[in-house]
């Protein structure tokens, strides 16, 4: 059996990481640009520490249910990654 490269993903934490996601673009429906939560806030504020959310978000984007959109925060380190539920809507 050949290896999985991907990290095993939780069903119970990704459905948790699934509805905080839902509920944020419920709470700021009215913001067609709203909704985004960065990876770092979601494993503080659903999966308190126990998993890294980012692997999880990657396996929601994999399946298309959220999208992803980096931001440039300064001239130096890393873009932050923000995450939100991707709707019927195209939103």
């Amino acid at each position: 059996m050949p290896d999985d490269p991907k990290p095993r993903i939780n069903p119970l934490q990704q459905g948790k990481v699934y509805d905080f996601l839902l509920e944020v673009a419920r709470e700021e429906a009215d913001d067609p640009d709203g909704g985004w939560c960065q990876a770092q806030e979601i494993t503080r504020e659903v999966l308190s520490s126990n998993y890294a959310a980012a692997p999880i978000l990657e396996d929601l984007e994999e399946q298309g249910l959220v999208e992803s959109r980096k931001l440039k925060l300064g001239a130096k380190g890393r873009p932050s990654v923000e995450y939100r539920i991707v709707t019927n809507d195209g939103n």
